[in-house]
């Protein structure tokens, strides 16, 4: 059984992972980030697994073993969430040949985890488990770990094809439908925006912009 600690006495391992790009060579540390307690599996591959395998049999089968294989951070939000790719290797027995399978794994803290599990399932029952307006599938949550575990979707961001400049009308109007069928589908969990938040919100955007590259200050100002 796994403890839910991790020995300090132990060495921790040279993982990494690639931040933001799945391009090869761009490496960065593992976030050490004391207020996401579930990164610190990260560092620990074996016991990462150890977490996810029994949260995952129910799904993939009851003689599934995963093997680690890779982890990519997407995003990270310091002192709120993180968002990991993880590939993994699912072998049916052992010595048997191992099928890759992707999956998302959000790390976050002060318990959020649990009410986000709770709403994606809710609205997975709400018509967003098929169709052309879907989210990914909950499927699993470790309260101790407070890490999320999501089906993997392929395919390009929207933030990924709006910057491209191809197909971005079509796949923006896509994303008009999409929120249209959210606010319509009947459930009323979540966060709520409302005018002045996104005010805000834009805002905090801009005063981070600026922190970084200050000659947009100005321009900025200007809208």
């Amino acid at each position: 059984m796994v403890g839910e600690t991790i020995r300090e006495d132990r060495r921790k391992p040279r993982v990494f992972c690639a931040v933001g790009t799945e391009a090869s060579g761009t490496r960065a540390a593992v976030p050490d980030d004391p207020a996401l307690p579930g990164l610190a599996l990260l560092n620990y591959p074996e016991q990462l697994l150890a977490v996810l395998t029994p949260l995952l049999r129910s799904r993939l089968g009851s003689r599934i073993e995963l093997t680690h294989d890779r982890l990519f951070v997407h995003r990270y939000i310091p002192g709120k969430r993180c968002i990991v790719k993880l590939e993994v290797k699912m072998r049916a027995a052992p010595g048997m040949p191992g099928k890759r399978h992707c999956f998302f794994a959000k790390f976050y803290t002060a318990g959020h985890g649990a009410r986000v599990y709770k709403n994606c399932q809710r609205l997975w029952h709400c018509g967003f488990s098929r169709g052309r307006f879907t989210i990914a599938e909950p499927l699993a949550y470790h309260p101790t770990w407070q890490v999320l575990v999501l089906s993997w979707e392929n395919g390009p961001s929207l933030r990924d094809i709006v910057l491209a400049g191809q197909g971005a009308l079509r796949a923006v109007e896509g994303a008009a439908k999409w929120l249209h069928r959210l606010h319509t589908c009947g459930f009323h969990g979540g966060r709520i925006y409302s005018f002045s938040r996104h005010l805000h919100m834009l805002d905090v955007r801009k005063r981070s912009l600026t922190s970084v590259h200050r000659e947009t200050d100005v321009p900025l100002a200007m809208l």
